[in-house]
C-alpha cells in the first residue's frame, strides 16, 4: 500500500479566494477611509511621492496664508496710528494758523504745539503688534527695520514691510 495525501482543492480555491477578496476589500475600506487612492508606497510609489510632495505645500500655503494675516493686522494697527499721527500734524497746523492771529496767546499756542509733538512722539514709540515696535525705524537701534513676511510655499516668496525708515528715522 502506497503513501496518499488527502486534499480538499475546491476548500483550498475557496479560501485563496477568499483571503484575496479580504485584501482587496481592507485596500478599498483604507481608500474610502482616508479619501486617497494612494496611501502607501506600495500603492503607486511616484504618486506617493507626488502626494507626499503636495502635502507638504499645501501646509506651507497655510502657513503662509497665516502669514498674510497677520501682516494684514499688523499693518492695521500701523495705519490705524498713523491715521491718528496725521490728524495730530492737522492740529499742528491749524494751531501755526491760529498763531498768525495777532491777538492770539503765542506762547499758549507753542505750547500746546509742543503737547502734540510729544503726543506724536509717545504714538510712534508706543505703537506695538504683538510687543514688537512698528513705526520705530532700526536706525534709531529701538526697533526693527523692517518686516518679512513668508507668503508662498517658496522661501523666496515674501512680503518686505519697511516703513520705519520714513516715519521714525527723522526724530
Amino acid at each position: 500500500m502506497g503513501f496518499q495525501i488527502n486534499t480538499n482543492i475546491g476548500a483550498l480555491k475557496a479560501y485563496n479566494a477568499l483571503a484575496d477578496l479580504n485584501a482587496k476589500s481592507q485596500k478599498a475600506q483604507l481608500r474610502l477611509a482616508t479619501q486617497k487612492r494612494i496611501n502607501s508606497v506600495s500603492d503607486d510609489t511616484s504618486g506617493f511621492n507626488v502626494g507626499k510632495s503636495l502635502d507638504q505645500k499645501v501646509q506651507l500655503m497655510q502657513a503662509a496664508k497665516g502669514n498674510v494675516g497677520s501682516a494684514k493686522d499688523m499693518l492695521a494697527t500701523a495705519e490705524s496710528q498713523l491715521i491718528s499721527i496725521k490728524d495730530m500734524i492737522t492740529q499742528i497746523k491749524a494751531k501755526i494758523a491760529d498763531a498768525s492771529n495777532p491777538a492770539a496767546d503765542k506762547a499758549a499756542i507753542a505750547n500746546d504745539i509742543k503737547s502734540i509733538g510729544l503726543e506724536i512722539d509717545s504714538a510712534i514709540a508706543s505703537t506695538k503688534f504683538n510687543e514688537t515696535d512698528l513705526l520705530m525705524s532700526g536706525a534709531s537701534g529701538t526697533g526693527p527695520s523692517g518686516f518679512s513676511f513668508q507668503t508662498g510655499a517658496d522661501s523666496t516668496d515674501k512680503l518686505v514691510v519697511d516703513y520705519g525708515q520714513y516715519i521714525g528715522g527723522a526724530s
